[in-house]
Parts: C-alpha cells; sequence; structure tokens
C-alpha cells in the first residue's frame, strides 16, 4: 500500500464523514460504506451521550466537521507532499496514548501515523472508547490493507515510538515509561483571545464559539481574555447568552457553574456571572469549566510578555492583533491540517523513523 493509496482511503473516509455534516446527502456520499454502516454509526452519535454526558450529539458532529476538512484529496496531498513517504518500507509499531477531553481528539496523531506508512498501536482514554474503532473499521472497508496496521489495546508493548497527549501528571509518567524510544510528550494546554474593542458582532459570536464549543474542555478553547481598559463586559456575555442559554439546561455544565459560583463567593472572589458563563478578572491561563478569565491591558507589549512566559502552555491566541494572534475569532476549534498541536511536527517526527 503506498501513499496514493492511503490518502484515498482517508479522501474516500472524508466524504463519508461529510454526510453527518450536510443537511441533505448526496447520492454517493457513502462510497464504499452500505446504509446500514451509516445508520450504525449515525446510532451511535445520537446515544453517545450515555456513555460520556459531555460527548453529545452536536459537539461530535462539530468534531467530524473539523475532521472532514483535512480528508480532501488535495489537501492530503499537500500535507504529505515535503515529506516523501513514498519511500517509506520501514513500517515501525508507533504507540498512541489518545486524550478523551473531546470527540475523537486524537484523530490527527491517527491520520498521520498512518499516512506515514507506520503502524498505529492504539490506547484510547476511558471517555472515548467506541468513536475512533468505528472510523478504522470504516477506513479498513476502504482499503483493507489497513486492518494489520491498526490495534487497539490496553497497554503499549513492544512500540517502537509513542505519541502521548494528558494532563500534566500523566505525560511525567509518560516521560519516565517512554524517555528511551522516540516520543512526542504532550501535557496540558489551553489558549487565548487578545481583543482590539472594534470586533464586529461576528468577531465577538465567534468568541463565544471558541469559549464554550466542546463545554470549554479542548486545549483549543478560550480560557483567557486580554480586554482593553474600560471595555464592557456586556460585549462577551450577550453573544454567549443568545448562543449558549441552553446549558442551562446541561446538567454536568450547570454542576461545574454552581461549584465555581460558590466557590469564589465563599472566598469572595469578585466574579460576575450572566448563568450561562462566570467572567473572573484574573491574569490566569488555566480556567475551570464554565468559566472564562479576563485582564486588562493598556499596551501589546503586555500581551507579548505574557505570551512569551507562557509559551509552553499556550495552544492559539485568538483574535485579529496581527503580530499576536494566530487564529481567527471563531476558528480556534478548526485549526489547518498543518497546524501541528503543541507546534511539534508530527510527520518529521515519523519521517525520522524509518
Amino acid at each position: 500500500m503506498n501513499l496514493s493509496d492511503r490518502i484515498e482511503a482517508f479522501a474516500l473516509l472524508g466524504e463519508f464523514l461529510q454526510s453527518f455534516t450536510q443537511k441533505e446527502k448526496k447520492n454517493d456520499a457513502f462510497g464504499g460504506i452500505d446504509e446500514a454502516q451509516h445508520k450504525e454509526f449515525s446510532e451511535l452519535i445520537e446515544n453517545y451521550h450515555h456513555y460520556n454526558g459531555w460527548f453529545d450529539k452536536t459537539n461530535i458532529k462539530r468534531a467530524i466537521e473539523g475532521i472532514s476538512k483535512w480528508l480532501e484529496r488535495e489537501i492530503l496531498v499537500r500535507f504529505t507532499e515535503k515529506y516523501d513517504f513514498n519511500q517509506n518500507n520501514t513500517s515501525k509499531n508507533v504507540g498512541l496514548i489518545l486524550a478523551g477531553n473531546i470527540p475523537l481528539v486524537g484523530f490527527h496523531d491517527f491520520l498521520c501515523v498512518l499516512l506515514s506508512g507506520h503502524k498505529a498501536i492504539i490506547k484510547q482514554s476511558s471517555n472515548d472508547l467506541y468513536l475512533m474503532p468505528f472510523i478504522a473499521k470504516l477506513l479498513t472497508t476502504y482499503n483493507p490493507s489497513f486492518s494489520n496496521r491498526i490495534n487497539f489495546s490496553d497497554r503499549l508493548n513492544n512500540v517502537d515510538a509513542v505519541i502521548a497527549t494528558g494532563s500534566n501528571n500523566s505525560s511525567r509518567y509518560f516521560k519516565s515509561y517512554f524517555g528511551h524510544i522516540p516520543h512526542i510528550i504532550r501535557a496540558n494546554r489551553k489558549s487565548m483571545a487578545a481583543l482590539t474593542g472594534n470586533e464586529s458582532k461576528e468577531e465577538l459570536i465567534g468568541l463565544a464559539n471558541d469559549v464554550l464549543f466542546y463545554y470549554g474542555l479542548g486545549c483549543r478553547n478560550i480560557s483567557l481574555v486580554f480586554i482593553p481598559k474600560n471595555y464592557d463586559l456586556n460585549l462577551i456575555f450577550e453573544p454567549v447568552f443568545s448562543l449558549y442559554s441552553h446549558l442551562q439546561f446541561h446538567q454536568k455544565y450547570m454542576n461545574n457553574l454552581d461549584y465555581n459560583r460558590a466557590v469564589y463567593s465563599l472566598n469572595e472572589i469578585p466574579f460576575t456571572e450572566n448563568g450561562i458563563l462566570i467572567l473572573r478578572n484574573q491574569k490566569e491561563l488555566f480556567a475551570p469549566v464554565a468559566v472564562l478569565n479576563y485582564t486588562e491591558y493598556q499596551h501589546l507589549e503586555e500581551i507579548e510578555e505574557f505570551i512569551e512566559l507562557n509559551k509552553n502552555n499556550i495552544q492559539c491566541v485568538a483574535g485579529k492583533i496581527e503580530k499576536i494572534c494566530n487564529t481567527s475569532p471563531g476558528e480556534a476549534q478548526f485549526p489547518e491540517i498543518a497546524a501541528f498541536a503543541d507546534d511539534i511536527d508530527t510527520l518529521q517526527f515519523l519521517k525520522k523513523l524509518e
């Protein structure tokens, strides 16, 4: 199976996944997948919240939408062309330890390993046990040669390299356990935004989405926003309430909001809220679920200094200040395929394993 074959299989997978983000199915949307498999995947998405209350169908389809954009043939060709994977005759066993904070969060690593011609030995998070195996089953339907290149396992024995994503605590364990082999170890990261005060209504809606897509659980969710002096916080609150008032009916989310409200009140920590989101005047990158930190600035140098001091903890910076921001408002959860996590080129890492 050469690179062209691998790209074709993923492109067909992308066409299938796109059928879940379209209001009307195209006649050829299923590719080589029959209607029964399409129905099975639809039912899995519909009922997944029974396995994980954070993984509702809206967020699963949102993840699928982002993935399907990567899986266009031309995009996959451009993504891989500089690495010369057609010459890869040495397939290695690459262990993947997947996070489970948002749906299919480990798909990019899965894609990179298989495109590069290696074998993926996958240890899943207990929070997301069923989506990736179904994706793998679909992929092997398009090209059965993938069946001996994908293995799901509870233990990563006899692997030649590891790509692991987890918390700060688990990352220390990963480094200790896998430090003797080639590895990419990712720990906690969050994202931030920088506002000018001149954002359009659409850009503020985009900010609200960057904060609350996936209930704020992703590393690309905005948890801290820099605002200019005398900024009207209602500009943040209004799109949050208009778009996300339904969160008041989500028990897990509201439990977090109620808990944080109680903690801040008991400890006399100032905050403001609108019943959906708590805003806390705190210059900290990390914030709990249902909380957005904010801090005022007078000069852009203040933001640049914070980014430099926290660069190993920041995944992306949303906004429209060119020399500071690398993501447009509303696009934080839809990175380009070549926007490697933690700015580590996964394909280059895999190329060196040959």
